[in-house]
């Protein structure tokens, strides 16, 4: 369930270097000693708490109105798991960003539709970490056997609308005044994406610590590292 990009990173010849850019190869090669995705533990609770705590406090992206406790988040992670996925991003293992998927709906024929989130710490936006942890959630998710990912996002956030649009999120909902926060009325609008091929029957949804043992589970996790910025 863990995976480390330095300590298992491939060993290249020295043939295999000469025949790529040298510099792209260094600092490809430090990116990945420095970022790790792998599946959130309760050690990570207070890293993925100190995210998430402002956008409780000051946004509207999230619309709790009081910040979770350290063991609520503990407690999140572990009913999160194994039935979804829960990811964090590391930097130097410090936790710099986490995504997770989630509950739909509660009535059993919703239980391969599931909601998505995504949040960064707030010194390491613009590194394209979300779009790193997103690509690899999606790619468990669609092995797991779900087949509509749903993301709500409070508007105005054009943002995080253009963000899901670019893995192909498309609007099909929006609620009106939905959410009551700072003393104002908020409205949400929903993106799904569709792992459904024609109208063929689910087959039961498979554990994310089954998906972990799987050969393809390494590349899910290590890939997504190359397209975070410096």
């Amino acid at each position: 369930m863990f995976f480390h990009c330095f300590s298992l990173y491939r060993a290249f010849t020295l043939q295999e270097i000469d025949n790529q850019n040298t510099t792209n190869f260094t600092f490809n090669f430090i990116l990945k000693k420095m970022y790790t995705i792998r599946l959130a533990q309760e050690k990570d609770a207070l890293g993925i708490l100190t995210i998430y705590r402002p956008f409780v406090e000051t946004t509207t992206v999230s619309f709790e109105l009081e910040v979770p406790t350290l063991n609520d988040i503990k407690n999140r992670i572990k009913q999160t798991i194994p039935r979804y996925p829960y990811l964090v991003c590391l930097h130097n293992e410090s936790v710099v960003g986490y995504a997770y998927a989630g509950l739909h709906r509660k009535r059993e024929a919703y239980q391969w539709s599931t909601e998505v989130s995504v949040y960064i710490h707030e010194d390491y936006r613009k590194k394209r970490i979300g779009t790193a942890l997103y690509k690899a959630l999606l790619a468990i998710l669609k092995l797991q056997g779900f087949k509509n990912i749903i993301a709500g996002i409070t508007i105005p956030n054009p943002k995080s609308i253009a963000f899901h649009q670019s893995f192909g999120f498309h609007f099909f909902a929006r609620y009106e005044n939905v959410g009551f926060k700072f003393n104002n009325w908020h409205s949400t609008e929903w993106y799904q994406i569709s792992f459904l091929e024609g109208k063929e029957k689910p087959k039961n949804l498979v554990s994310v610590l089954d998906i972990a043992k799987m050969e393809d589970w390494k590349t899910i996790i290590h890939d997504p590292i190359s397209i975070i910025r410096p």
